[in-house]
């Protein structure tokens, strides 16, 4: 088996460093390494320079998310490297050296499997968000992997993130590449879909990554991801879901926005309006099927 992980990389230059390094000393090698610069500007394209005879590199011209610095990725490996299987991975995932060995021996002792994850941890703890299950027909709801299931050998699951996932590289012949106009969020919830219909995906938790990010921690004011996330999952709901499904989604994002104005005519926080607009614009835009950059939303 030939196996190629594919790294999508903006501004995190020291991260990167780490990043490669830990692909480098894996105990199992990589055949291949791509990696795509979302047009950073903190260095990173000069020091990849030093790197493009031993490793791919795909320059964006300019920063169109993660989704298609993805997209990019895996649509060059399919065109031009011989390979097996893809990895995923953002600059801040950090592989342990047994990573890839015990994806590899799972692979090799499970053929049905075309899609395999290893276990993510932020902070020193397993960060089940990256691991899901659809949990209810009614409402199309997602619940993550609860945490006792990480004391197996593995787990079945049905929505995976970027972070660690692999795949079969002859599935991108039947489901295609990621969907780079989710920008951001979600791109990979829908990617996961589309696999568990040729599939399933299993994560084999004594692989396991270092996710060098902080905690997610709830907040009342949404941030500028949040507009990404609410409407493509909207679209997830469209295209995977009921079309009552997709109302009783529309609907809990109507209460939100309806919640958060009257917050803000109470209160008069900016917070509020911050969240009610977001509301607004992202269920306008599912609706209309306007996706990519929306340059309201941004760092």
């Amino acid at each position: 088996m030939k196996y190629t992980v594919v790294i999508v990389t903006y501004n995190r230059l020291e991260l990167l460093k780490e990043c490669i390094e830990a692909i480098n000393n894996q105990k199992r090698q990589f055949d291949n390494v791509v990696i795509v610069d979302n047009a950073s500007t903190d260095g990173t394209k000069d020091y990849l320079q030093e790197y493009e005879k031993k490793y791919h590199i795909i320059y964006e011209e300019k920063n169109g998310g993660g989704a298609k610095g993805f997209k990019d990725g895996v649509e060059y490996t399919y065109k031009n490297i011989c390979t097996d299987w893809i990895l995923l991975i953002d600059d801040d995932a950090i592989l342990d050296t047994e990573y890839l060995e015990n994806i590899s021996q799972f692979i090799s002792a499970n053929g049905e499997y075309k899609a395999v994850s290893g276990t993510v941890k932020t902070e020193g703890e397993i960060d089940t968000t990256h691991r899901k299950r659809l949990k209810s027909k009614v409402t199309f709801s997602i619940t993550p992997v609860s945490a006792n299931e990480y004391e197996k050998e593995s787990f079945d699951y049905d929505l995976a993130s970027f972070c660690g996932l692999l795949f079969s590289r002859e599935l991108i012949k039947e489901i295609g590449v990621p969907k780079a106009e989710y920008f951001i969020w979600y791109d990979d919830s829908e990617y996961s879909l589309r696999l568990r219909r040729k599939t399933k995906i299993a994560n084999v938790n004594a692989a396991w990554l270092n996710h060098k990010t902080k905690k997610a921690t709830q907040k009342d004011q949404l941030n500028w991801k949040g507009y990404y996330g609410i409407r493509n999952m909207g679209d997830i709901v469209r295209i995977y879901g009921t079309k009552r499904q997709y109302h009783l989604y529309r609907l809990r994002v109507n209460v939100a926005w309806l919640r958060n104005k009257i917050l803000f005519s109470i209160k008069n926080e900016e917070c509020y309006k911050f969240n009610y607009t977001l509301y607004k614009d992202a269920l306008d835009d599912m609706k209309k099927n306007a996706f990519g950059f929306n340059a309201k939303y941004h760092a």
